[in-house]
């Protein structure tokens, strides 16, 4: 994982002015990498308070600015397989708060409580992943790339596509 770091370092590092970084602020390593990055920083969190970013306030995911809160997404629009997948939707949002996508009315299903059932076949990396994205802590990369034998940046782009 320290050269999929270094790599990523590397790409940090060369990003211009005009380009837009989307930065998990929850996250010291990511901070750590893009820390002397020169390119316009948008970030997100769960956790982290954040005066400028992508955040959860109260049931909805707002646009934070020094203008004030805009309401991206209610929480109750998005079906996750745990809590800890709300990260992905945050980054999602600050890739849409980057280009400068206006938020457009949410149309909710009938009945928000019925799942639509997936076929995921047993046995499968796929299932496998999944279920231990389902466990209360989650899993890491490291722990994916174990279980899978993928490579660490095959995992991630797997997990968390850009």
């Amino acid at each position: 994982l320290e050269a999929y770091a270094a790599a990523k370092a590397r790409l940090f590092a060369n990003q211009r002015p005009s380009d837009t970084l989307v930065v998990n602020a929850d996250d010291p390593d990511v901070l750590r990498l893009t820390r002397d990055c020169h390119a316009r920083r948008v970030s997100y969190a769960l956790r982290e308070p954040l005066t400028e970013g992508v955040v959860v306030v109260g049931d909805t995911i707002v646009r934070r600015s020094p203008a004030g809160d805009e309401p991206l997404v209610p929480l109750s629009a998005v079906h996750l397989l745990g809590r800890h997948l709300l990260g992905d939707v945050l980054a999602a949002s600050a890739v849409a708060s980057a280009r400068k996508a206006k938020p457009k009315p949410v149309q909710m299903p009938d009945d928000p409580d019925t799942a639509k059932p997936v076929a995921i076949r047993a046995g499968t990396k796929q299932a496998q992943i999944i279920a231990m994205l389902q466990r209360p802590e989650g899993a890491t990369v490291a722990e994916i790339v174990a279980a899978t034998s993928w490579q660490a940046h095959y995992a991630d782009a797997r997990i968390m596509p850009m």
